[in-house]
Parts: structure tokens; C-alpha cells; sequence
């Protein structure tokens, strides 16, 4: 379009871009004798055709490329639902495996609270145990020192008895008392473990089982490093899943196989892709250091190769009938 000859009202001709960058008004660039109306000049019944004429052609070329691409799409549209549909498998398996890792921090959490508040219980059952051993002792020194002397009368006697016996029934209650401070049905009974965890499990439609804030949190925690470079140490095409080796700290780290961007779902050929390089983002995994979103070293999906499972081709073993021949009669005789 720039370079397309446009006629000026003098008879001379200059280019699309000489006459375009101007404004509604110039001075001719050949002749300068003269002044110029732009629009005035473009619409000059040669210049509208030769415009026209070559808006037409961008615009029929346009909708061959257009076409072109229109019958690839045409004649692979499961090649291209397919692949969309990885990706989208890809994205939400990414997903998946950081809301694994979300609930499980929160199930985490949510245990180490109810064990901090078991074991504030127990101090406060030790401390009342403690007090009760005190009174028990206290009690006993008692008990042992309620005696009588012969020389009292049957009345006197009766009534050390009497007190003696009610001290030992207050002993016994107490003891009793004591034991079940630390017995397992006096913890139990105020803790009930099928409904520990149902603050999580038991949610209702329309709660949920987190917020963005904590989950922001949860993933500048989760998240170790970005873009760090590695290489392909091993990968098992049976488990899907490998390890990556870091140089800078020489250490090496797990990976899945859906955490390869790029990757279409089939088989992976293991030897195109161990010693590669590439580039991922480092996260606190379930197992530890795990690498997700791998691309190459440019950050580019990665180019795979992949193979067909090979399927196992039986032999049938062909077996061949021998004839024999009819054995004469006679060597079938006992001889005597």
C-alpha cells in the first residue's frame, strides 16, 4: 500500500506514504508551485481505483489464508479438540494437585490445633490429679493415726470405728476419684473423634473450604522458586514420573509427567527427553521438592517425542502331522 503510485492534480505522481504523512493540506513535494488538499487528492477518480483495487487484493488474499487455515481445521477438527482438551487436562491437573496440597496443609493444621487442645487438657488433668494425690496422702496419715486404747469404754471404742470407717469410705471415693482423672473414658468423653474433623468434611454447599487470602498465603509458602534451570536426570514411562537435576545446588528434584507443559498425554519416548534442559518453577511437594510447570529453556512448551505402545505379537506354533505308515501285523505277534 505505501509504495502504490498516487497522480497529483499537476500531472506527477508520488507515493501512498509521501502523500499520507502530510496533513489535510501540503505544499506538492515535485512541483511545490501548488497546494495540495489530501482527501481532495485520494479521491481523484485514478487514485480511488488504484486504492480500491489494492484494498481488494489485501482483502482477497486475506481470505485466502483465511481458507487455508479453514481446511486444516476441517480436516483434523479431533486433532484440535484433542488438543485443547490437554491443555485444559493439563491446567486443571496443576489444579488438582495444589488443592491436594492446600487440604492437606489444612487438615494439617486443623490436627495440630485439636492435639494442642488435647494436650492443654492433660495438663489440666495432671494438675488436678497432682491436688487429689495431695488430699489422698493427707487422708492416709489420717486413717493410720485413728486408733483406740483398750482402756476405753465400748461407747468411745464404737465411735473410733464409726470415724475410722467413714475416713477409709472418703479414702476409697477419693482414690476411685483419682484413677478416673487419667482413665481413658474421662478423656473420651469430652472429645469425640468421629466429629474431629467434620468442621472440614462436613461442609455445606455453598461454604467453602477456603478463601483467597489464606490460599494466597498458603501458595507464597508453597511456591519455593521460579524459573529454575535443570536437566532431565531419569524419567519411567510405566510410573510417569522422573527427576530433575539442579547444577547451581547440585540437587535433584520429582516431577510428573503433567507437570510438562506441552505435553499431549500420549507416551513419552524417554530418550528425547532425558538430558534435556529446561526451565520449571520449584514448589514444597507432598514428597518434598517437586517441579511443576516445565517448559524448555526459553520457556517454551517443551517438543516431545512420542511412540506407540507396542503390542505383543504371539506366534502360534505350527505343528505338523507326521503319517505313518501302516506297521505289518506280524511285528505285533508274541513269538513263542
Amino acid at each position: 500500500m505505501d509504495d502504490l503510485s498516487i497522480t497529483l492534480p499537476c500531472g506527477f505522481t508520488a507515493d501512498y506514504k509521501q502523500i499520507n504523512q502530510f496533513s489535510d493540506k501540503f505544499s506538492c513535494p515535485v512541483c511545490r508551485t501548488h497546494q495540495i488538499v489530501r482527501q481532495e487528492c485520494l479521491n481523484m477518480n485514478r487514485n480511488k481505483f488504484v486504492l480500491n483495487q489494492t484494498n481488494l487484493s489485501e482483502k482477497q488474499k486475506k481470505l485466502s489464508e483465511c481458507r487455508q487455515s479453514l481446511e486444516i481445521y476441517r480436516n483434523m477438527p479431533n486433532y484440535f479438540i484433542d488438543d485443547n482438551r490437554t491443555t485444559f487436562k493439563l491446567k486443571i491437573d496443576a489444579r488438582k494437585e495444589f488443592t491436594k496440597l492446600f487440604i492437606n496443609h489444612k487438615i494439617d493444621k486443623y490436627f495440630e490445633n485439636v492435639i494442642k487442645d488435647y494436650d492443654e487438657r492433660c495438663c489440666l488433668k495432671l494438675i488436678e490429679f497432682k491436688e487429689k494425690i495431695e488430699k489422698i496422702n493427707k487422708l492416709e496419715i489420717e486413717v493410720n493415726d485413728t486408733k483406740y486404747e483398750e482402756n476405753f469404754d465400748i461407747r468411745k471404742k464404737l465411735d473410733v470405728i464409726d470415724s475410722s470407717c467413714k475416713k477409709i469410705d472418703d479414702l476409697v471415693d477419693m482414690i476411685n476419684s483419682a484413677i478416673s482423672i487419667l482413665s481413658e473414658e474421662n478423656f473420651t468423653n469430652d472429645l469425640n473423634i468421629e466429629n474431629v474433623f467434620k468442621n472440614i468434611i462436613n461442609l455445606k454447599p455453598s461454604e467453602n473450604i477456603s478463601n483467597p487470602e489464606e490460599e494466597n498465603s498458603f501458595r507464597d509458602n508453597f511456591l519455593l522458586e521460579k524459573n529454575v534451570n535443570g536437566i532431565v536426570k531419569s524419567y519411567c514411562s510405566k510410573n510417569e514420573y522422573g527427576s530433575i537435576h539442579i547444577k547451581s545446588v547440585n540437587e535433584s528434584v520429582f516431577f510428573m509427567k503433567h507437570s510438562l507443559i506441552g505435553n499431549s498425554g500420549k507416551d513419552i519416548k524417554k530418550p528425547f527427553l532425558i538430558r534435556k534442559h529446561v526451565r520449571f518453577d520449584l514448589i514444597n511437594g507432598i514428597y518434598g521438592k517437586q517441579a511443576i510447570n516445565i517448559t524448555d529453556i526459553n520457556g517454551q512448551p517443551l517438543s516431545l517425542c512420542y511412540g506407540l505402545k507396542k503390542k505383543k505379537i504371539g506366534y502360534k506354533r505350527r505343528t505338523v502331522e507326521v503319517k505313518k505308515e501302516p506297521q505289518d501285523f506280524c511285528e505285533n505277534v508274541f513269538q513263542y
